[in-house]
């Protein structure tokens, strides 16, 4: 299979981690390399909250599920946030 993905990306290392949740196989390679790609956020937590609602959706036992980017700032359980387009 890594061969396939390596000649249709036509990249000899393109890097490819073999990872099974099941198994546990890769999983700590997988969390480093996440680590080691992933910048760190580079907003200020002590600044007032701002973020980017990315989509939302409906549960009928949760109710509303929004996904946002948090900019700067941060969310606390059972805060109050106030949805700037509907004035609320």
């Amino acid at each position: 299979m890594a061969e396939e993905i390596c000649q249709l990306l036509q990249d000899p290392d393109p890097g490819i981690l073999q990872v099974s949740a099941k198994d546990g196989q890769g999983v700590h390679e997988l969390l480093e390399r996440v680590v080691r790609t992933i910048p760190a956020p580079v907003g200020d937590a002590t600044a007032p909250l701002q973020a980017l609602i990315v989509d939302s959706s409906y549960d009928a036992y949760k109710g509303v599920i929004v996904y946002v980017r948090i900019i700067q700032g941060r969310i606390a359980p059972l805060m109050k946030i106030r949805l700037m387009s509907a004035q609320q």
